[in-house]
Parts: structure tokens; C-alpha cells; sequence
């Protein structure tokens, strides 16, 4: 895995990425359906912060506003899975490490609920992706 880290002001972006799967694919789709678990695709909030697991999670280690997304693109033969951290240039480390953990977290099984919400939003995210391109 590589990681980037760009410092803006105060502030610091990191995209801790891997090489994810090419479109179509199954592990396309349980990769789309692992970002919607952690949190990705959410609606955006004007003030405060959205409430997904890894905004929860990022939360306890941030004193400054702070974003933490989980980023699945694909392309015809491969594609990135990961995460896109913004914060502060002190708390980003803890924010990814954090972040990191909710991912890992995934490996145990969510409950019926969750994962129908999160293949319903998968399925219609390839829907529009194939429709509009």
C-alpha cells in the first residue's frame, strides 16, 4: 500500500490507498459494499460531521474539523480502495489509524440490516455508473 500526504496551512490530506478491482467484477461490488459499511457516499453536512463509523471513530482523536471517507473507484481492469483522510497536520495520524480500524472492523459480520442497506446503495451506485457513465 502507498500513502500521500499533502500539508495545506494547519491542515494535512492523506489518501491511504491500495489497488482495488476493475469494474463489474464480485470484488468490485464487495468493495463497493465494504466503503458503504464505513461510511462512504454519505450526504454531505453543512456544520457538524456526518455520522458514519469512521467519522465516530475519527472523532474521539480530533479537536479541529477533520473528514474521513472511504474511497472505492474503479476502472475497466482494476481500480483503488481506501481511505482520504483530512485534519489537522497533529491529529491526521490518529485519525488514520482510527480509520484503519473501522476498516478492519469489517472483517466481522454486520448485521442483516446494514448489509441490505449498504448492497442497495452499491447496486444503485453500478446502476448509474453504467447508465451515465
Amino acid at each position: 500500500s502507498k500513502w500521500y500526504q499533502r500539508r495545506v496551512r494547519e491542515g494535512a490530506r492523506v489518501l491511504y490507498l491500495t489497488e482495488g478491482a476493475g469494474i463489474g467484477s464480485t470484488d468490485s461490488l464487495v468493495l463497493g459494499i465494504m466503503k458503504h459499511l464505513a461510511g462512504g457516499d454519505t450526504p454531505a453536512v453543512h456544520r457538524g460531521t456526518r455520522q458514519t463509523a469512521l467519522a465516530r471513530a475519527a472523532a474521539q482523536y480530533a479537536q479541529h474539523p477533520f473528514s474521513a471517507d472511504c474511497v472505492s473507484v474503479n476502472h475497466l481492469d482494476t481500480g483503488m480502495f481506501g481511505l482520504s483522510i483530512s485534519g489537522h497536520g497533529e491529529e491526521v495520524g490518529d485519525i488514520l489509524k482510527a480509520s484503519i480500524g473501522v476498516i478492519r472492523e469489517l472483517t466481522n459480520p454486520p448485521s442483516d440490516e446494514q448489509l441490505d442497506l449498504a448492497k442497495k446503495k452499491t447496486d444503485t451506485g453500478d446502476h448509474i455508473s453504467e447508465r451515465y457513465g
